[in-house]
Order: structure tokens, then sequence, then C-alpha cells
């Protein structure tokens, strides 16, 4: 009888330690991960990712699932965000489910409209931006045009990545940029100048397009034009074109007018009489009146030309007498003065 007294008392022990560690096990978190894995060397490559991470105490692949099973207390963002930085593909958390937060993480969905003309385009263009942190999915459209992109990422950055990488222009459909009343309107601005054909209008094209600020950019042979969208200083674009395309003194800016400037068109003046040799005249802006600029020209150019030069606009001062000479006395007077007085008769 104390034999199975003494039994029943050690199993009676035993079953507390055995439910001790059942209820540890459970306590142990248990998660399971969607990524691609076509074979073992892949589920190798992905278990080596994580199996140093603190907490994880058992790994799993399935290759045919495409599964990870981790064991241990672990942050399952953690697991999937170490992932998919060591093996750039996109992972999926199947349990445990995160929790929703009534829309603070809701993901994001916006459309791109961008040239694309084949398999090539889409896959070059997913490849821009598929690395970009919180894009979650992509989808294009060779059809339409589109690209889709799921994800928590600002649809700006998106846009400038696209265009940095794929140098086409980018639009943003939707979401719809806000409205900030005109604070960073753009700017239309309009050039004259020579191109003869569509190559002539490519490089002009070409000239400009890379200045920061520009948007976009519409050539018009016909009308000898250039058409720049974009918070840009004309100023800059006109220099720019003059540079590149070799079209020098040949670049109007015709909108917006540009701001009166003092002695610019003087010095093109000056420029073009000293290289070419010839009469240049200003017909609009009117130069200022100045104080012996003209003059100042005139003898440079006789000095170099060797030639009657004469100044047509401005007109010179008129002397209204403050230097005159003073006038001399008729001579009669003088000789009259000098004549001794007449005799008077007795």
């Amino acid at each position: 009888m104390g034999a199975l007294k003494e039994g029943s008392k050690v199993e009676a022990e035993k079953k507390p330690a055995a439910d001790a560690g059942e209820k540890k096990d459970e306590a142990k978190v248990i998660s399971v991960y969607k990524l691609d894995m076509y074979c073992e060397g892949c589920a190798k490559e992905i278990r080596h990712a994580v199996k140093h991470l603190e907490g994880v105490e058992g790994l799993k692949t399935d290759c045919a699932g495409n599964k990870l099973t981790v064991k241990g207390e672990v942050d399952p963002a953690k697991i999937k965000a170490r992932l998919e930085e060591k093996t750039k593909r996109k992972v999926e958390i199947i349990s445990p489910q995160p929790k929703k937060d009534d829309g603070a993480a809701a993901k994001v969905i916006s459309v791109y409209k961008l040239d694309m003309y084949c398999e090539g385009c889409a896959k070059e263009i997913r490849h821009a931006v598929k690395h970009l942190e919180g894009v979650e999915g992509l989808k294009t459209d060779c059809a339409g045009n589109k690209l889709t992109v799921t994800g928590k990422v600002d649809p700006a950055k998106i846009k400038a990545r696209l265009e940095e990488k794929t140098k086409r222009k980018v639009e943003i459909i939707s979401p719809q940029p806000k409205k900030d009343d005109g604070a960073a309107a753009k700017v239309i601005s309009v050039y004259k100048l020579d191109m003869y054909c569509e190559g002539c209008a490519k490089e002009i094209r070409h000239a400009v397009k890379h200045l920061e600020g520009v948007e976009g950019l519409k050539t018009d042979c016909a009308g000898n034009k250039l058409t720049v969208t974009g918070k840009v200083d004309p100023a800059k674009i006109k220099a720019r074109l003059e540079e590149k395309t070799k079209r020098t003194w040949k670049v109007e800016i015709i909108s917006p007018q540009p701001k009166k400037d003092d002695g610019a068109a003087a010095k093109i003046k000056a420029r073009l009489e000293e290289k070419t040799k010839r009469k240049v005249e200003i017909i609009s802006p009117q130069p200022k009146k100045d104080d012996g600029a003209a003059a100042k020209i005139k003898a440079r150019l006789e000095e170099k030309t060797k030639r009657k030069v004469e100044i047509i606009s401005p007109q010179p001062k008129k002397d209204d007498g403050a230097a005159k000479k003073p006038e001399k006395k008729p001579e009669g007077n003088k000789e009259e003065a000098k004549k001794p007085p007449p005799e008077v008769n007795k």
C-alpha cells in the first residue's frame, strides 16, 4: 500500500511539471510568412537571413507552399523587414494577422501616366520604384501607359524617382495633388529662335530639358517658338539656349516680358558694332539719355574703323547758350571810340 501511495505521489508531481512545459510551449510565438522560394538554395538563403535574429528559436521552410514558419518570441514585422532587406523579395505576413488601426495604416493606391511601349519598358519602370520604402505592390498597363502603386509612399516621391530613372515625363493621375491657390503655380515662358527642322527642335529641347524647374517643353518649327512650362527663370533658359545651340543674340523672350535693364541693349549694340563693323541702331527699348556715352562710342568707332561716324540717336543735347562765347562788339564802334571829339566852332 505504501508503495502505491508513493507512486501516486510521484505521478502527481510529474503532472504539474508536464502542464507547465506545455504552457511554456504554447507561450512561444509562431509566425508564418509567404515569399517566393524556388529551390532548396532559396530556402537556405531565407533561413540564413533571419536565424540569428534575437528571439528566433526555430525555422521551417516549405518550397512548395512558398512559406516560412518562425518559432520564437520575435516581432513579425521585424522578420518581414529583415527578409525583404536580405532577399530583395516581397514578403507577406500570413499569421499572426497585424492589428487593424482603423485606417491609420491604410494602403495608398496611386496611379501614374508615362510612356511605355513594351514589356521591357514596363519592367524597367517597375524596377525603378520597387525598392522604395513603403511600396507594397506594382502593376503596369502598357496599353493605357499606366503604373499603379500600392503602399504608403508619397506620390511626388514616386514621380520624381520615375523621371530620374526613366528620363520620361510622368503625370500623377491619382491621388490628385492638393491645390495650393497659386502658391506654386507653373510659369509658362515663350522664346523665339531659329529652328529649321525637327532636328533643330530636338536639339533645342535637349539643351534645356535637364534644367532644374523645367517640367514641360513644346517646340513650334513653323513659328520658331519654344514654350517652357515650369518654375525657372526665363533669363536662365535664354542663356542656356544661346550657350548650347550657338544661336548667340538670336534668342528672344516673347513672354513673360523681361524687366527693363540698364545698359544691356547698349552692350549688345557696342558688341555688334565692334564685331560686324557696321552701324547699329537701337529701335527698342529706347536707350536712356546718357552723358557722354554716345560720344565715347562714336570716338571708339572712328578710331577702330577709320570712318566718319554720325550719332543718329540719342540726339546730342543742344547747348542753350550756357557756354556761349561773349559777343564781340562791332569794329565800327571801336573806330568811333578812338576818334577824337569833333572840334567846336568858336
